[in-house]
């Protein structure tokens, strides 16, 4: 009797996955007979349906196959052989919204393999931002997940995670405020100019760097000064972008502050200093002639 059991659920399986693979989506009656299967036979099904590209119906069957077999795919994830399963099983949790779900993803951002990472990567930015971004800016802060693939996914999170991020700033780290400031200049931001101002007065050159680009990006003449001060002690690199700032700026007092750098003891300052001047001077000229 199981053996007659059997044979009729694997024809069933053998049906729907020859009508994925020719027309991409499976019917509703069909949908119905999956549910009376066991988990791995349903995993199956929904594999064939994602290897056929059918995203957005596999988005709703995963839904309403696999809701409740988080601990199944967590599994799969961990112990598959198959590395395609494994990719398989995570694309699924980023259909199935929920804490479990983002727990597990955002750990799955540590894992060694880079391939698993951007797999997970994209299965949070199908998660909600309410869900995602309280978490993962929480891991950042600790520097418990890489930067870069966290700062992939806050990115697609929108104001939310730029709000959040703001918010935190302060108490974050330096290497994990310069990640800030960058993925702020990348969200075109402009409400990072507190953060910017307190970079520029860190005296730490990574996040000094970043907020250079925030003030050229967004052109905060205003903190000239700023700018000006902050490369006293620099190494050579932030000496030179910040002097480059300050030449498109077009601030003409500035010149006071980077005259002094003609003399620094790395050739490539000198010569950023001086193409900083000339554009100073050229900004003064410009200014009185429209005066």
């Amino acid at each position: 009797m199981f053996g007659i059991r059997r044979k009729t659920q694997d024809h069933l399986i053998n049906k729907i996955k020859a009508e994925i693979l020719k027309n991409g989506s499976i019917t509703a009656t069909e949908i119905k007979r999956l549910a009376g299967l066991n988990t791995e036979q349903r995993w199956e099904v929904v594999k064939v349906l994602l290897s056929a590209g059918a995203r957005n119906r596999t988005r709703d069957l995963v839904r309403q196959l696999l809701a409740k077999d988080i601990p199944f795919l967590r599994q799969k994830i961990a112990t598959s052989r198959q590395k395609q399963d494994r990719y398989d099983a995570i694309e699924c949790l980023g259909y199935l919204p929920g804490r479990e779900t983002v727990e597990i993803l955002v750990g799955l951002l540590k894992n060694a393999d880079d391939e698993m990472q951007l797999c997970a990567a994209g299965a949070l930015k199908k998660q909600p931002p309410r869900l995602v971004v309280p978490y993962l800016v929480k891991e950042m802060l600790h520097a418990a997940v890489l930067p870069a693939r966290a700062g992939e996914v806050l990115l697609a999170m929108g104001s939310l995670a730029q709000e959040t991020i703001l918010e935190v700033y302060p108490l974050a780290l330096p290497p994990v405020k310069a990640h800030f400031l960058e993925l702020l200049v990348q969200a075109e931001n402009p409400k990072c100019k507190p953060a910017v101002i307190q970079a520029l007065m860190s005296g730490h050159p990574q996040i000094i760097g970043k907020a250079l680009d925030a003030v050229a990006v967004f052109r905060f003449s205003d903190l000239w000064l700023e700018v000006a001060h902050s490369l006293q002690g620099m190494p050579w690199a932030v000496k030179a972008k910040g002097l480059d700032v300050l030449g498109e700026l077009g601030v003409k007092e500035a010149r006071a502050y980077a005259a002094p750098f003609l003399e620094d003891e790395d050739e490539w300052v000198r010569q950023r200093a001086q193409l900083c001047l000339q554009k100073l001077e050229g900004a003064s000229s410009s200014a009185h002639l429209s005066n």
